[in-house]
């Protein structure tokens, strides 16, 4: 839990450096921006609205997480992660098209980087403000792993029965983090760009139904719980 809010520590600074410089740069335009905000009552797909919510499926971690957090001493200050989290998320979504328009921000694969990469530090010792978003993307995918991971192996000992302090716990582990690392290198390796992405928009279509059904069970043995 430590190393999780050290590291978002660390990066919240380099996240608002790159906001600041984006703002305050001569290639923005926020005409594009209000371009773009005219298709707000368009309704989207299924697959982009499968793509976008994975970004709130983060509570599902919570199931082991939670036992970590003294809720009393969080719910104090909670406002503030809905309000941050909402303002990075609209900037997130929003700069590409400032840069790159409404037509051209779909030629690329990852739009943020070569709208980073359209950035300077004059007088930075680096130059070039890719490599800070790059740094940033290094300190949340290790957020990430570390997450998931971590919630994964915990969710797999206890659908196995395997305790802490059982002999064949750090066995487990070790095999269960290094069939996994093996399927991700595999795929990687096996898989081209446009088959990868292929894949992920099946696994995002999938997943929403699932993790819909998912809430809905757990809410109705929480209900069935409270009544015994």
């Amino acid at each position: 839990m430590y190393k999780t809010e050290i590291t978002m520590l660390a990066a919240l600074p380099f996240i608002g450096f790159i906001i600041f410089k984006s703002l305050s740069s001569d290639y923005f335009y926020p005409v594009h921006i209000k371009r773009i905000l005219q298709f707000t009552w368009q309704m989207p797909n299924y697959s982009s609205i499968a793509a976008a919510s994975y970004i709130f499926t983060g509570y599902i971690n919570l199931v082991i997480i939670n036992r970590n957090i003294q809720a009393k001493e969080i719910l104090y200050y909670f406002w503030v992660i809905p309000v941050l989290g909402s303002l990075i998320l609209a900037f997130t979504y929003l700069t590409p098209f400032g840069f790159l328009g409404i037509h051209s921000v779909g030629d690329f694969v990852f739009p943020w980087m070569v709208t980073v990469d359209s950035l300077r530090m004059q007088y930075g010792f680096i130059e070039r403000t890719s490599f800070v978003l790059v740094f940033v993307f290094m300190l949340l995918t290790m957020l990430f792993g570390i997450v998931t991971w971590n919630v994964g192996l915990e969710l797999m000992k206890g659908a196995f029965g395997i305790q802490d302090r059982k002999t064949g716990m750090r066995l487990f582990a070790l095999t269960f983090l290094s069939f996994i690392g093996f399927l991700s290198v595999y795929f990687q390796e096996s898989l081209n760009q446009r088959e990868f992405f292929g894949y992920a928009k099946y696994w995002f279509n999938f997943r929403l139904p699932v993790e819909v059904v998912l809430v809905m069970v757990v809410f109705l043995l929480s209900l069935r719980r409270k009544k015994t």
